[in-house]
């Protein structure tokens, strides 16, 4: 742990325990943005080629995209 990461923690320490506990959600939130998967390099390269052709999908396929995941 960096020392800068551990003056944080102690001064988080000070704080009354709801205090604690919300900083502790933003903390984990953060964390968890940090490791969500994102686009895999591939899936960059299809977007920015759809982006620079133009290319959009159709209401059809738009409709089955949200099918294919249930939203």
């Amino acid at each position: 742990m960096s020392e800068r990461l551990e003056k944080a923690i102690a001064k988080l320490r000070e704080l009354p325990p709801g205090e604690q506990d919300a900083a502790a959600e933003w903390i984990i939130d953060y964390v968890e943005q940090l490791s969500a998967p994102g686009l895999t390099p591939e899936q960059l390269d299809e977007v920015r080629a759809s982006l620079a052709e133009r290319r959009f999908l159709t209401e059809e396929e738009t409709q089955a995209l949200y099918r294919r995941y249930g939203v």
